[in-house]
């Protein structure tokens, strides 16, 4: 047979239909709650205190009548704190409130950085050809015993090789490093060589005969 709850109530001994819930298990309005005196230490905010407990900062200002909604509170003031699930609901309108713009703003930085490198890029690859069209249009003026005198000096200082180097002295008339400026293809080791032996000796046959003197050029 089902009793009425009063009934009940009744029968356990006059206990009222509040403490006949919370025997029983059930819910009442503020069963889930309780109220704590906090002292504020050193670092607190009335937001963080409010998080701690579960509570609403709104709640929390209204129950210690504090000024500035909360912002002024003093170390080794005693507040009321009722503890409860209220402040996730602060919590999850603030994280939503702060994720768009995080996310916009990573978004932000990625496209430019994005965009800067695509910028970039064509620079570096027009640069190069640049420099080789430069080099691969010289042609050497030297012809029959300039020629010669030309090839005979390159044999004796590198065997002919482009590459070879002693120390600052680089390439096939081993020159030094700093008349080639960067460039070391063979093009414009031919023009520098070119214009180095016309204005120290005039002509590569000159250059021959003081190599053959001196050992060098």
């Amino acid at each position: 047979m089902k009793l009425k709850f009063k009934q009940l109530a009744i029968l356990l001994g006059g206990v009222g239909a509040t403490g006949v819930a919370s025997q029983m298990g059930g819910n009442v309005a503020h069963a889930s709650t309780k109220t704590v005196k906090v002292q504020v230490k050193k670092g607190d905010t009335a937001w963080n205190i409010a998080k701690k407990h579960k509570t609403s900062l709104k709640k929390l200002v209204k129950e210690n009548n504090l000024k500035d909604n909360g912002n002024l509170i003093y170390v080794g003031q005693t507040l009321n704190v009722e503890e409860g699930d209220q402040f996730k609901a602060d919590l999850k309108k603030a994280d939503k409130a702060k994720k768009p713009v995080t996310t916009q703003t990573q978004a932000v930085v990625a496209q430019k950085a994005q965009s800067q490198a695509v910028s970039q890029a064509p620079v570096q690859r027009q640069q190069a050809p640049v420099q080789q069209q430069t080099a691969s249009t010289y042609r050497s003026n030297a012809v029959g015993n300039e020629k010669q005198a030309k090839e005979w000096i390159a044999s004796r200082e590198s065997s002919g090789s482009y590459s070879a180097q002693n120390g600052r002295y680089y390439g096939r008339y081993q020159l030094d490093l700093s008349y080639l400026h960067g460039d070391l293809s063979a093009a414009n080791q031919e023009r520098v060589a070119d214009n180095y032996v016309k204005g120290r000796y005039g002509s590569w046959t000159n250059a021959q005969a003081f190599w053959q003197s001196h050992g060098w050029y």
